[in-house]
C-alpha cells in the first residue's frame, strides 16, 4: 500500500524495496538496475556519509565520543552497533543524526533521477516500516526469505558478526508477517536467483505501469 509522506511528494514515482537483514534486497535491487531503473541505496548513502570528516560523522563524534570512530576517523559501525542495541536512548540519538542526513541525500538522488529522464526511482531501504521517510512512496516491495537462510548469508558476508548479535538485530525489527501485510508486492528470495529474477521481471512491468 502506498505510504503518504507528510511533507514531500517526489518528482518521480518512488518504489521502496525493503526486507529484513540478509533477505536479499541488494540482489533484487541489482536486478532492477540491470533492467534500467535508477537505484537509491540508503545503506550506500549511509556508508558514504560515514567517511572521515563528514558533517554526520562529526555530529556522531560529538554525541558518542571517539569510541564511535575507527582509527581513520570514519564511523566504527561495530562499536556503534554495540552501543545502540544495549542502550535504547542511544539508538534514538543516533537516528536523530543519521536519518536527516540520509533523507537529504536521498531526495537529491531522486531529483537526479528525474533530471536523467526517469519516471520512477527504486529506493532500497531496510527500515522502511520502522522509520518511514518523509515522502510519498508509490509502491512497497518486501523481499522475504527464510530466517535461517538469512542468518547463514549474514555470517558469510560478515564473519565478524556473531550469530547471537545477528538474531538480536533481527528481533529488533518489525515482524516479517506484519511487513508483508503492509506491502504491495512480496518477492520470495528463499530459493535460487532464477526464481527471484522471474518475480522481479513481473515487478518491473508493474513499476512501468505506475
Amino acid at each position: 500500500m502506498p505510504i503518504e509522506g507528510p511533507d514531500l511528494f517526489p518528482p518521480v514515482k518512488v518504489v521502496a524495496v525493503t526486507g529484513g537483514i540478509g533477505s536479499g534486497k541488494s540482489a533484487v535491487g541489482d536486478m532492477l538496475q540491470e533492467m534500467g531503473f535508477p537505484i537509491i541505496d540508503t545503506d550506500r548513502i549511509a556508508h558514504d556519509l560515514s567517511k572521515p570528516r563528514t558533517e554526520m560523522t562529526e555530529q556522531i563524534r560529538q554525541r558518542f565520543g571517539v569510541k564511535a570512530l575507527a582509527a581513520d576517523g570514519s564511523l566504527d559501525r561495530a562499536a556503534l552497533r554495540e552501543i545502540v542495541f544495549n542502550h535504547p536512548d542511544a539508538r534514538k540519538d543516533l537516528e536523530s543524526i543519521t536519518h536527516p542526513a540520509i533523507y537529504k541525500r536521498m531526495l537529491e538522488m531522486i531529483a537526479e533521477a528525474k533530471a536523467d529522464g526517469h519516471g520512477a526511482a527504486v529506493l532500497q531501504i531496510p527500515l522502511l516500516f520502522e522509520s518511514p521517510p518523509p515522502m510519498m512512496i508509490h509502491l512497497v516491495v518486501y523481499v522475504a526469505c527464510d530466517l535461517d537462510v538469512r542468518v547463514k548469508r549474514i555470517m558469510k558476508r560478515n564473519p565478524d558478526m556473531e550469530e547471537s548479535m545477528i538474531r538480536k538485530v533481527m528481533a529488533a525489527q518489525m515482524a516479517e508477517n506484519e511487513k508483508m501485510r503492509r506491502s504491495d508486492v512480496v518477492i520470495d528470495n528463499s530459493s535460487d536467483l532464477d526464481h527471484t529474477r522471474r518475480q522481479v521481471q513481473e515487478l518491473a512491468a508493474r513499476i512501468q505501469s505506475l
